[in-house]
């Protein structure tokens, strides 16, 4: 098993389709936000956008904050990432590991709406390899006496994968979300995919992965 979740080349790669789909995204917004003069296909992609930002309980100008914010938060975990490629240290590696995950964690609930079909199958595609990478994870650069010292980073570094792969198997469908309960119940389960548990047994989520993959 790789040391890492992913290679330097798939992260490069992942941060430039990422990001440029969240930078169309934003400059969609910014066109189509201040004149009602749109043709058909752009009006029902604004309206479906402004349902999102209904669902959220948030203005357009607010949305476009979160996928700025959720830009940065995906470049920077992915160039943590990036770093962890070039470094051996056991103890650094689960530390800087949580965080880049956290942060990929974050910018995938917030922007996971605005993202397109590709960055959607590349993301499932990375909560494959971070599951299977969580399940070994404990083998990584580890003896018998580190792994007393760090076992509880190292728990840790479990709970942030199982993060990650939630908010990829558990994304939140905003544009449905028509109430005020509704966003209260999407909230409640914004906190469960958070909890670090996992939301699908191994059978569940490799069965998810088989049926979103065969739907596109």
């Amino acid at each position: 098993m790789s040391s890492t979740i992913l290679k330097a080349k798939d992260i490069e790669n992942a941060k430039q389709i990422i990001t440029n789909d969240l930078e169309e995204t934003i400059r969609f917004l910014n066109r189509c936000g201040g004149f009602n003069s749109r043709n058909n296909k752009e009006k029902n992609k604004f309206d479906e956008y402004m349902k999102i930002a209904q669902g959220k309980g948030k203005s357009l100008v607010e949305l476009k904050q979160d996928l700025l914010l959720g830009k940065k938060k995906f470049q920077k975990g992915m160039q943590i990432l990036l770093e962890i490629t070039e470094s051996n240290e056991a103890q650094n590696f689960f530390e800087r590991n949580i965080r880049a995950l956290n942060l990929l964690t974050e910018s995938v609930i917030e922007c996971w709406d605005f993202y397109s079909s590709d960055t959607k199958e590349f993301l499932r595609k990375f909560a494959l390899d971070a599951a299977e990478f969580n399940r070994g994870s404990k083998n990584i650069l580890i003896n018998g006496e580190e792994w007393k010292i760090i076992e509880e980073v190292v728990k840790q570094h479990e709970k942030a994968l199982q993060r990650f792969i939630n908010s990829v198997t558990g994304a939140i469908d905003w544009k449905n979300c028509k109430t005020d309960l509704g966003r209260k119940l999407f909230k409640i389960k914004e906190k469960i995919i958070l909890s670090g548990e996992p939301l699908l047994t191994s059978a569940e989520f490799d069965q998810y992965l088989e049926e979103e993959t065969e739907n596109n």
